[in-house]
């Protein structure tokens, strides 16, 4: 049997397009009314967050900037600048102050070893002339050297001899060789005076040979220099010292005044001349600084040139030729 269903005895497997749209719409509604709860309103006048994250490092170094130039201060007021090696070289003060010290140190060493070093110098170079002195002494004195050599060794036989027992026993020996040790004594000690004596006047000869060369140099440095007298010597000493004091290097004028080349003289005289220049320096620059300036000439004539002219162009036009020449 058929029977008719009604709307309302109908199942509700289908929802009309305006109860759809109903529905989204209230989802959406209530998506956005959680939101709004998430994230609260921003009140007048609040700063986004992104432009408060912005301006907070500017001012942050604004307020940075005075202790910058604080830290620069304090920095440049713990260097110091050295010269190290022509170079200026910056430091910290606790670092510049130990190589300071280090600096002195090595100057006041390097001071002492040179002047040791011309010490030593010296010292072997007055070994060296001695040691030719005495070579060519023994050169020159060989025979007496050999008879000196001969009668010491013969006495030295005679030191072990018991010469009282020699006396009780042998008188006549006794007197023999105490006749022949008297001898050998007496030769030893002329050959030891002639020696000395020889010794003295080899000394005195090569005194005066270094005496006749000194003054060769002089005779040479005083053709080269006519003025070169005492004064003139005695400052080109003092210039090899101020020079030696400027590097470190001690100067023994005894030394120095034994110097047998002409040429280390006159440039020590030419060195004395230009530290005389450079001492005088400072004075000639205030004389020039003081000096007026020189007056420079108008390039106008004269009243006298005028009258001269006048006078010459008057006489060549009356044809009185050899009187102007004369004006």
């Amino acid at each position: 049997m058929n029977e008719q269903l009604t709307p309302e005895m109908q199942p509700a497997t289908e929802v009309s397009t305006n109860e759809t749209a109903d529905v989204h719409e209230r989802f959406e509604s209530w998506l956005n009314s959680d939101e709004s709860q998430d994230e609260p309103a921003a009140e007048e006048g609040d700063v986004a967050p992104d432009e408060q994250a912005e301006a907070e490092p500017e001012a942050e170094s604004e307020e940075d900037q005075p202790a910058e130039v604080e830290a620069e201060n304090s920095e440049a007021d713990e260097t110091e600048t050295l010269t190290i090696d022509g170079e200026e070289v910056t430091l910290p003060k606790e670092v510049a102050e130990k190589v300071t010290k280090i600096q002195k140190r090595l100057e006041a060493d390097y001071t002492r070893k040179t002047q040791e070093a011309a010490e030593m110098r010296r010292a072997a170079t007055q070994s060296i002339e001695d040691t030719k002195q005495l070579a060519a002494f023994q050169q020159e004195n060989i025979g007496y050297l050999a008879e000196l050599h001969s009668a010491q060794n013969e006495l030295q036989a005679y030191e072990n001899v018991d010469w009282a027992s020699l006396a009780e026993t042998d008188i006549a020996a006794y007197s023999k060789h105490k006749e022949i040790r008297d001898g050998l004594r007496e030769k030893a000690y002329q050959l030891n005076a002639e020696l000395q004596n020889r010794q003295r006047f080899m000394g005195e000869r090569t005194a005066q040979e270094q005496q006749q060369k000194l003054q060769s140099v002089i005779d040479t440095v005083k053709r080269a220099i006519p003025t070169y007298d005492e004064a003139t010597d005695r400052k080109a000493v003092q210039a090899a010292e101020t020079l030696g004091k400027k590097y470190g290097i001690q100067v023994d004028t005894n030394t120095l005044k034994q110097m047998l080349d002409p040429l280390v003289w006159i440039g020590l005289v030419e060195l004395s001349k230009y530290q005389d220049l450079v001492a005088k320096r400072p004075e000639t620059n205030k004389q020039v600084q003081g000096a007026k300036p020189p007056v420079k000439p108008t390039g106008k004539p004269t009243s006298s040139e005028q009258s001269r002219a006048q006078k010459i162009q008057k006489l060549l036009s009356q044809g009185r030729i050899r009187e102007a020449a004369q004006l």
